[in-house]
């Protein structure tokens, strides 16, 4: 997709589509307020996400990409990238379950569920994407859980995903910033926050492995 320099009042276009969503995709907003990602009638509670709800924890993570954008000096797709963050985890009251032998609430395979859901319903909250917009959205969506252990940058899971952003760059620094705004997006007991360093350090090796 070709670099967009458009300049956008990044709060601005937060609440507007904010308050898109929650005319627009009322249904999906009422699920994600009452999809919590603890099962509190057996006291069990998310070390990840004790916050509560998904619509609580999407609230955060659009902040922490305000935290972020206001931070970097990089070029990023901003509307998209706001796009990305309000709908990465819309799929999650559909993928919800509670596992017995881990005896805690999963939410196995949301991304692809949230990328679905987005292909649907992005229109609603922007009708007017490009389908290449579109389609970059639904990337980042799709690959918003990758290395979701912020050390993890060994060889082999670095080769992994090299394929999927060879000539990608763009792609690459946004799927970080909304890796940032996720990661550090909840309340969490076992965990320390994602430093913008830990950021750049993991975007050097991945592009590392890119290179060669």
């Amino acid at each position: 997709m070709k670099k967009s320099y458009e300049k956008i009042n990044i709060r601005e276009t937060i609440h507007h589509y904010i308050k898109e969503f929650m005319i627009n995709c009322s249904d999906f907003y009422q699920d994600m307020q009452n999809c919590d990602h603890n099962e509190t009638k057996v006291d069990c509670y998310s070390q990840w996400h004790i916050e509560g709800s998904v619509w609580t924890h999407t609230m955060m993570v659009l902040s922490q990409l305000t935290v972020y954008l206001d931070n970097t000096s990089r070029y990023h797709n901003e509307k998209l990238l706001i796009l990305a963050a309000l709908f990465h985890d819309i799929g999650k009251p559909k993928a919800r379950f509670w596992n017995d032998k881990k005896q805690k609430i999963v939410f196995y395979g949301h991304s692809g569920i949230s990328t679905m859901l987005a292909n649907e319903f992005l229109e609603y909250i922007e009708p007017n994407l490009t389908k290449d917009e579109k389609l970059y959205i639904l990337r980042l969506i799709n690959y918003h859980q990758i290395l979701f252990d912020a050390g993890d940058l060994s060889g082999k899971t670095l080769k992994k995903f090299s394929e999927k952003f060879k000539n990608s760059f763009i792609l690459l620094d946004d799927l970080y910033a909304l890796r940032y705004a996720d990661f550090n997006g909840n309340l969490s007991t076992d965990k320390m926050n994602l430093s913008f360093s830990d950021i750049e350090n993991i975007k050097r090796g991945f592009k590392k492995c890119l290179i060669n």
